[in-house]
């Protein structure tokens, strides 16, 4: 049985509504560090005000990049993952060119993912790289793990949370199979990131059972509400 601290600092807090007001971000952050979880994943808007909530916790503050649809160019993508990071935020997760990857043009994902992880060596971040894996199928999701575990980026994540996909199986974020594959073809060079749907406690267990080291969630308080009950009773 998992501890709660360990649980907590599997944990990224999703404070990334669109429409997200300033006093459910100051009450995410208040449960940030009440938990003291891994970090809070904010939008670039919010990297300043999270870095200054969470001044003197353990909780390290991750900006989104090109998020959620990954349209923009490599130039516009790094810099707005160097302003987040003067900002202070520790960690960056980053939307690849989803039509570039479902087009095949993998050269152009490499490029971009290789630019990302200089970034990540240069200013000694974490970057992860987000797949959205609703929009591929196995052939392309294994091509991009291949490239991650290539430019040895830190993470590899499976979704926004936010796409629709082109089928049921995937259109709520993250999936159990999608996890197996992407640990078996990234790790032990990348760690996986599980993101999108996760509500549960039983399901954040199911991703870390297969293999996922970090968990995209809103859910917090609930799933830590739930390991504390099984921890008292």
């Amino acid at each position: 049985m998992r501890h709660p601290q360990e649980i907590a600092r599997t944990i990224d807090h999703a404070l990334l509504h669109p429409a997200l007001p300033a006093n459910d971000l100051e009450a995410g952050l208040d449960l940030a560090r009440e938990f003291e979880v891994a970090t809070v994943c904010v939008k670039p808007c919010d990297v300043s005000a999270a870095v200054r909530g969470l001044e003197g916790c353990r909780t390290r503050v991750c900006s989104v990049v090109a998020f959620p649809h990954g349209n923009g160019c490599t130039e516009t993508k790094v810099a707005e993952a160097i302003r987040a990071i003067e900002q202070g935020a520790a960690e960056v997760d980053y939307v690849i060119n989803i039509a570039a990857a479902v087009a095949g043009d993998f050269e152009s994902i490499r490029r971009e993912m290789c630019a990302m992880r200089e970034l990540e060596l240069s200013r000694k971040v974490v970057v992860k790289v987000i797949f959205e894996n609703a929009y591929l199928d196995d052939m392309t999701r294994t091509r991009l793990c291949k490239i991650a575990k290539t430019t040895a980026i830190s993470f590899v994540k499976t979704s926004t949370g936010f796409a629709s996909g082109f089928d049921t199986q995937h259109a709520t974020g993250a999936n159990l199979s999608d996890v197996e594959l992407m640990v078996r073809e990234c790790t032990p060079i990348c760690q996986v990131k599980a993101s999108g749907g996760i509500r549960t406690l039983e399901k954040l267990e199911r991703f870390l059972d297969a293999g996922a080291t970090r968990i995209g969630t809103s859910s917090t308080r609930e799933i830590m509400t739930q390991v504390r009950r099984r921890v008292s009773g």
